[in-house]
């Protein structure tokens, strides 16, 4: 909903029917990624990613998750 009013707003909105939807895809992506530690995330990597820098980016997601996992044990313990 709040993306609609968005478009409504624009000029031609019909032609924006996707994009708002993709660009706050990628907004929330490129968070996820810088807290991730991987501060270069951008659209080329939705669009065309390589193995390498995929590889990056899995690596530093699983690091963060691994890491929220200890610290929620360790205050579970502490409660």
């Amino acid at each position: 909903p709040h993306m609609v009013k968005q478009r409504d707003t624009l000029p031609y909105p019909d032609l924006h029917e996707d994009s708002l939807t993709e660009l706050a895809f990628l907004k929330a992506s490129i968070k996820l990624m810088t807290a991730c530690g991987v501060s270069d995330f951008g659209v080329k990597d939705l669009q065309g990613p390589t193995s390498r820098r995929l590889r990056r980016q899995l690596s530093g997601a699983i690091n963060l998750f691994k890491f929220r996992d200890d610290k929620l044990q360790l205050y579970s313990e502490l409660i």
